[in-house]
């Protein structure tokens, strides 16, 4: 009997975060976020999650930083929000919103 296991790395694109001057290319832009999953998988099918993550990273030259546990809700809300007003939401439906959230201080980002 022959098992097929493997190590699968899934990404979901979030959102944009906020528009900020990458370190690495010195752009101005909004930093994506994106969620990364690592997996183990039986004949190519993902089972077992083994590492979860957030990065943030630019869309330019693709530099990226990972989110600390303690801000990911506070970006995961923020790339939301900036989702929506993409696909539409009023602006001071937004405003109010993003004046809602609250960004967690002590943070290098």
């Amino acid at each position: 009997m022959i098992f097929i296991f493997g190590y699968d790395q899934k990404e979901n694109l979030l959102g944009p975060t906020e528009e900020r001057k990458c370190p690495h290319c010195n752009n101005s832009s909004y930093f994506q976020l994106l969620e990364l999953k690592n997996f183990i998988s039986l004949f190519f099918i993902p089972v077992i999650p083994v590492k979860r993550k957030l990065i943030e990273h630019c869309p330019i030259c693709h530099w990226a930083q990972e989110i600390p546990e303690s801000s990911q809700n506070y970006y995961r809300d923020l790339a939301a929000l900036n989702q929506a007003a993409i696909n539409g939401l009023a602006d001071e439906e937004y405003l109010r919103r993003k004046e809602a959230l609250k960004k967690p201080s002590g943070e290098g980002f």
